[in-house]
């Protein structure tokens, strides 16, 4: 089964807030009006629509959604990194050879649009760069996610004793 987001873009000369004109299960829009009804078939609002049409349709995904909650977590708090948060090791992208000709590629930086990856042969820093969240592989991606998830708590958390 696929999930698909339908964003409608809708006008109105009706007095209604956005928070209003949350489709319900029951409501039907025929034409420019939306009939909203209870279960037991009693109209409880008619909204006249000036102007309705689809703006954008985008499929739901399991990936799509951890993504745009990681950027939604990262907008709120900001940037973090590996050491901030204090993780036992960073998350691996690769890693190759053995002992002291190891080369591994790591996230230490995470950010609204994707994550910092350095690249170190032992403790030797060679490279880094930038990479989009859309580019990561699965099984990164979800220790990314709870890697934010965590943040996001903690965050939350701090803020509560702030404030009290």
């Amino acid at each position: 089964m696929k999930e698909f987001r339908i964003t409608i873009l809708v006008h109105t000369e009706d007095n209604f807030e956005k928070s209003d004109f949350i489709l319900q299960p029951h409501d039907v829009i025929d034409g420019f009006e939306l009939t909203r009804t209870t279960d037991d078939d009693d109209i409880t609002s008619d909204f006249k629509l000036k102007d309705a049409y689809i703006e954008k349709t985008e499929e739901i995904t399991k990936r799509g959604e951890m993504i745009k909650r990681i950027k939604e977590i990262m907008k709120e708090w900001g940037n973090t990194t590996s050491a901030e948060l204090e993780l036992e090791s960073s998350p691996c992208i690769t890693s190759i050879g053995n002992n002291k000709n190891n080369v591994s590629a790591l996230i230490e930086g995470f950010h609204q649009k994707g994550v910092s990856v350095y690249v170190y042969q032992d403790q030797n820093e060679l490279d880094s760069y930038e990479l989009p969240y859309d580019d990561l592989d699965d099984d990164i991606l979800e220790e990314v996610a709870e890697i934010i998830e965590n943040y996001d708590m903690v965050m939350y958390k701090t803020m509560r004793r702030c404030e009290s």
